[in-house]
């Protein structure tokens, strides 16, 4: 919950600064958490994030859109969104996820 010393501090700074060493929404399950109750709370976050271009971010990803999974949209719009709607950044780094799940 913002203003508080709950959480990650990734998602809403918290009021004693700490920032734990996760990674952030982008692959941690409390921040993830954190993140997606923030948005459900706040419409002006919803509104924006619909405006966000997910095909594009596929596409800088190298990613084909028709043949997309599930899973890989799903993860653009985690990057999108941790990338504020910038599809250039969250398509490079959704390339670099998809690259070291290849490894």
């Amino acid at each position: 919950m913002r203003g508080t010393n709950t959480g990650h501090g990734h998602v809403w700074t918290r009021p004693d600064g700490i920032k734990a060493r996760c990674g952030g929404s982008a692959i941690c399950p409390v921040c993830a958490r954190d993140q997606a109750q923030t948005i459900a709370h706040d419409p002006r976050l919803s509104r924006r994030l619909q405006d966000y271009d997910l095909e594009r971010t596929l596409e800088e990803a190298g990613l084909a859109v028709p043949v997309a999974t599930d899973y890989e949209r799903n993860m653009a719009d985690r990057f999108l969104q941790i990338h504020q709607g910038d599809s250039k950044k969250a398509g490079a780094a959704l390339r670099l996820w998809i690259r070291n799940q290849q490894r």
